[in-house]
Parts: structure tokens; sequence; C-alpha cells
């Protein structure tokens, strides 16, 4: 959940200008200005534009996808190298008839293309940049009752990481608000709509242009000729030159990697301009995302007696997915429409003469692909001294996780496997290990020792304790620590299987054909590797602590720190699970801030995170321990109405990589002003 809150124009009025430069060709320009108008009606508008250059990721570390690891003389796939097209040699390749014959010593070997970089496949694109305005207009019927209509714009280029890796060129989202609100409730409406601009994506840009024809005309593609080249001089080495097999498998990469389309050939910019500005799946990699949300809601606080007050509400959803079949089932041309509606209700009755404090809430949801589901939640604070400085809480609830649009109803072709959302009727298949741990071969180990099956998506649930406590421990000394614990159950995973993708078992004729393209030839078999989301059957379990302390000195000297703990328990869960509990067992954070010499602020702080694996579709692998140092220095020129500001992030220059896949952060440094006319 995120909440926004921002300056309301009855209150703030005037012109603040921010500007800054820095590293990087760092160029960053926000404006506000708010007026009111009369004793009814204010506006403001906002803007700011930002441009710098982006950090480009370059893991090249076996993937945890690789069945090779790095470095091996059959290839392998890299985490920031993208493409990485990949063979398994089979004596179901052989073709006697047009004379070609795999080498028996290459059966069961999976041969990796080397695909492209990350610098290579953006061109020299290395500029983020954006933009947005808002503005806002609000009347005031009362002094209690305001209504506020808004619109906001905002549109960038960066390179982006979710299910692959993004290149975002002018993709964005509109935003329109209609907000009637009083301290009794408000009511509120919205609409959200995105658009990808001319985005396109890294992973089908390198493997399409690979499948590509080596020259205009030509029958032959570029993965093609790889693999057919590696086979022919890896023989020619064993046999002719009599070279032992790991001699034979270095000869037979060089000459193979000689094959491959190269960055720096006239014929790379042509193909991959072509691919790039290609929108049709399975040809293309531009992506053509367009979609909208709506919603409505309402909520009123009653007040039952002096001590007792209800609040209640409501929401309406609405989902207007469209991809044009690039990220969504939207296939048929038509908007996929999915929806989610829900109430709730809270009573609050103080006690004790208002040192206890419980509070007692349901909310009922209802959805378009899931049984409806109800969460109750009890929470009791109780304050103890004479100021009521110190307040212990303990609170237990139900909640439930909605499967996100992408897990419902996803649709990404990536060639060498395929992403599939999980509404339907669920999907029958095969794993890729049997109970005893072998991989499927033909003939050898029978198929059926390999059947898995998967329901369709249900809501996850969970059941959290929270206890804690907050206060002033000393009259400048500020805690705030609390322990959770939480019980999963139907959680949310992910998982990579062998099936069709109308969800049905392959049959064994299917499964042996399709190994010999990788599961990528559908016309020669109609098996795929699947990934798809769904819900595991084991109860999942969490807990962590926080703890942060707060000392106020003086006005000159603040002193702030924070430490967390989160533990996932593996202790019951089976090899290859995924969670997506991308977080670190311990991180901490340090801090001081202050004014001192009257005008000047300052604020240092450091932070620390403990290295964890992080499991994304896109890639998994271990995040490495890394931390950072932030300074920030403001002098205030009151008479000119001008802040001078000088700062910088991770100043010691310690290059980090903090989401798997993601590139080396390093130090950034700027200076700038901010001007303030009330």
């Amino acid at each position: 959940m995120v909440l926004f809150n921002s300056k309301d124009p009855f209150v703030y009025e005037g012109l603040s200008l921010r500007l800054r430069g820095g590293q990087r060709n760092l160029l960053d320009g926000q404006v506000r200005y708010a007026k009111k108008l009369s004793e009814k009606l204010a506006f403001k508008i906002n803007g700011s534009v930002f441009q710098a250059n982006d950090w480009i990721a370059n893991n090249y570390e076996a993937s945890n996808t690789s069945l090779n690891p790095a470095n091996s003389p059959l290839g392998y796939d890299a985490v920031n190298r993208y493409g990485e097209l990949s063979n398994l040699y089979t004596p179901y390749q052989n073709q006697p008839a047009v004379g070609y014959i795999v080498n028996p010593e290459l059966y069961g070997k999976t041969v990796y293309m080397p695909g492209f970089t990350e610098q290579e496949l953006i061109a020299g694109d290395q500029k983020t940049k954006s933009y947005r305005v808002q503005g806002a207009v609000s009347y005031l019927f009362n002094s209690d009752l305001k209504l506020t209509v808004e619109a906001k714009r905002g549109e960038g280029t960066a390179t982006y990481q979710n299910l692959s890796r993004f290149r975002v060129k002018g993709l964005g989202t509109n935003q329109y608000r209609a907000e009637l609100k009083s301290s009794k409730g408000f009511i509120r409406l919205y609409s959200t709509q995105d658009f990808t601009g001319s985005s396109y994506e890294l992973t089908q840009l390198s493997a399409r242009m690979l499948t590509l024809p080596t020259a205009e005309g030509s029958s032959l593609n570029y993965a093609q000729q790889y693999f057919g080249t590696y086979n022919q001089v890896y023989t020619q080495a064993r046999t002719a030159l009599g070279k032992s097999p790991a001699e034979a498998l270095a000869i037979a990469k060089t000459a193979a990697d000689a094959t491959q389309l190269k960055s720096t050939d006239p014929r790379y910019t042509v193909l991959r301009d072509q691919v790039v500005n290609d929108k049709r799946p399975g040809y293309g990699a531009q992506q053509n995302f367009n979609s909208y949300l709506n919603d409505a809601s309402a909520q009123h606080n009653f007040v039952l007696g002096h001590n007792t007050g209800l609040i209640v509400g409501g929401a309406y959803r609405q989902y207007r997915l469209g991809s044009d079949g690039l990220l969504f089932a939207d296939t048929n041309g038509e908007r996929i429409l999915n929806h989610e509606f829900g109430g709730y209700a809270q009573l609050t009755q103080t006690l004790l003469d208002d040192r206890l404090k419980l509070a007692f809430a349901g909310r009922v949801d209802a959805f378009k692909n899931f049984d409806p589901s109800f969460s109750p939640r009890v929470a009791a604070v109780y304050s103890v001294g004479e100021r009521k400085q110190h307040n212990f809480r303990a609170s237990y609830g139900q909640a439930f996780r909605s499967p996100s649009q992408t897990d419902q109803y996803l649709l990404s072709d990536q060639r060498s496997f395929i992403l599939l959302g999980n509404v339907g009727n669920g999907f029958q298949g095969y794993g890729f290990a049997n109970a005893q741990g072998q991989s499927y071969t033909p003939g050898v180990t029978p198929l059926a020792g390999f059947q898995v099956s998967f329901d369709k998506l249900r809501l996850e649930r969970v059941n959290t304790v929270e206890v804690g406590y907050k206060g002033a421990i000393l009259p400048n000394v500020y805690v705030d620590a609390s322990y959770f614990n939480s019980r999963y159950n139907d959680f949310i995973g992910g998982t990579a299987f062998v099936g069709n993708v109308d969800g049905t078992r392959p049959t064994e004729q299917q499964v042996n054909a399709g190994l010999q393209s990788g599961f990528t030839d559908s016309k020669a078999s109609s098996a795929r590797i699947i990934f798809a989301s769904y819900n595991f059957a084991q109860e999942v379990r969490t807990q962590g602590a926080t703890f942060a302390l707060t000392y106020y000195l003086n006005r000159g000297l603040n002193l702030t720190g924070n430490y967390s703990l989160n533990v996932l328990d593996r202790s019951n869960l089976p090899d290859g699970f995924r969670t997506f509990f991308n977080t670190p067992k311990h991180k901490f954070n340090v801090g001081a801030n202050g004014t001192v010499l009257k005008n000047l602020t300052y604020s240092v702080n450091y932070r620390w995170i403990e290295g964890h694996y992080q499991e994304m579709p896109f890639a998994a692998g271990q995040v490495h321990t890394y931390r950072t140092a932030d300074a920030y220095l403001g002098y205030t020129l009151p008479k000119l109405a001008t802040t001078l500001q000088l700062g910088g992030s991770n100043l010691f220059d310690d290059a980090n990589i903090q989401i798997i896949g993601g590139p080396q952060i390093g130090r950034l440094v700027y200076v700038g002003l901010l001007f303030n006319v009330k």
C-alpha cells in the first residue's frame, strides 16, 4: 500500500522551484505553484523534469536456469546476456537425408549461443529521463467539506526490470481523480491509464534476432548455423585432428562463436531496428501495453458515543487489460475485464480513562476469478505512564493476497519458454526431475514418473500476530519496537514445467519431439516449457522484528537508527520452490540530522543490507551484502528565499547490486538550489 499526501493549496500558497545538477549528467528541475483565488477556490500546478546517464547491468555470472557453469565450453546462460538460445543434442535431430548427423558424444549435452549484452542491445541509448505534470483544483463547500479534481501525467525512459529487462521509452501513466472529503469520510473516484510508448524487451530482441536468416532470402538462420557448426567442428576435431573431448569442445565453441551475428556488423543494426519496431507476437520485441484501472471508494466515520466510533466503507475496482497479446492473454484484440469489490467496518472503543483502546474490524471482498473472502482483525493499545508516554500494542489479523493481474492473465512468449497466467483449468504436465532426482531420458526413465499437476490459482491467505511498544523511555529518547509472526496458506509461488499451453498434459510423443528443439518449435510439438504461478499446499512461515531509536539531543543534533529482522522458515519447503521472499534477514540504518549555525541544515545516513537470495521470473540468485552512505547540506538565505543544496548518495562509491539482474549502482553527487516564495 502506498499513501500519497500532497500540500493543500489553501494552506501552502506560492512558488517553489528546485534545480539540481550533478554526476552522470544529472539534470533535475521541479516547480510548484499554488494560489488561493478566493476563500472557497484554490488551485495548484506541479511539474518536474529529470535526466541522467543510467547504469548498465553487467552481471555475467551463470543464471540459476543455466544448465552449464560460467565459461563452460558448451556456453552458458548469463544473468545479463540476453537471448542465449540453447540446443540439447539428441539422436532425434539426425537428418540422414541431408547428411546431418549429431555426434553421439554430444547426446545429452546442451549448448548455448552467447547472445548479446545489455550495452549492445540498447545501442548506446543510456539516458534515463522523465517528466511529470499535475494540476488540481479544490473547492470548499464549507470549512469541513472540500471537493478536489486532479489530473496527472508522467512519462519516462529508462531500463526497467520485472518479468524481464525492458528498455522503456516513453512509458507512462495518465491519472484522473475526483474526491469529496470531510472529517466524517470521503467519496473518491479515480482512473489510471498506462501506456508503453516505443518500449521493447531485451530477451525477445536478442532471441528473435538470432532466429532471423543469416542473409536476405536464406533459409538458414543464425541459431541453426551456430548449432550445426558446433556439431560439425566437434566431429572434425575428434576424428580428423585426434583431439580429446575437452579440446574438441573448446575448438567447436570458438568456431561456432565466429558464426554469430556481431554487434559491430552492419547487418546487426538493420536487424535490431527491425525487431525493435515490430510488435507482432513471435516476431518483434516492441511492447504495446495500454491498460486501465478504475476505482471507486467511499468511507464514513460515525460517533456512536463518547468512547465509541464506527467506520464503514466500500470499494469497487475494475481492470481493463490491454497488451495486444504481448503481455496478457488478450490475443483476440479485446481488452480483458476483471473486477473486485468489497466492504469493511471497524468498531473502536476506549476504556480505562482512555488508556485502553480496542479495535475490531472485518472486511468482505468478492472477485471475478476467486471465491469471496472475509478478513477479520482485532487490536489493542494500552498506554501507561503519567503522560501516557508508554504504549504497548498487540493485534491479530487474517488477510489475503489476490494474485496479480499478471499471475492471472499473463501470456509472454520468451521463445525458450512461455509465461502463462493461471485462472483457467490449471495445468498438467511434467517436471524436470522424478522422485529419484533423475532427468528424463527417452527409453530409459519412464515419463510417468515426472507427472505434475497444478490447480487454478486461489487467494493467498495469512494469519499474523504482532506485538509492539512505542514510547519515550527518556525525555528525549523514543523507541518503536515490534515483533510479528505470520503463517501463509495457499502461498503463491511459481514453477517451471513441460506442458501444453491449453493446460493439458502432452503425450510422450509430443515430449520426445519437443526435445529436439528444446520445446521451441511449435510445428514439431505443442509441448512448451511453461512458467506459471500456483498455490503451494504446505504452510509457509515467516517472522521478524523491528527496532527504531530516535534521540533528540537539541536543534543541532538528532540521532536515529533502526534495525529489522525478517526470517523465512524453509524447513518444510521443498527444494526449488520459489517464494519470491526477496527480503534480507538483517538490515539497519543509522543517521544524524539537525540545523546548526542558524541556517545550515544537514543529514547523514549509513545503510547496511545483508546479502540474500532473490527470486524473480527474470532471474534468481544471491545479492551480495552492500552498504551506502548518503549526506546532505542545505544553507538557507532568508532574504533571497533560497536554499543552496549539496548532497550525494553512495558517497564511498561502493558499487552494489540491489536486485538480482540489476546494474551496479555507484556514487551520485549533486548541487542545487531551492527557491520558495510564499
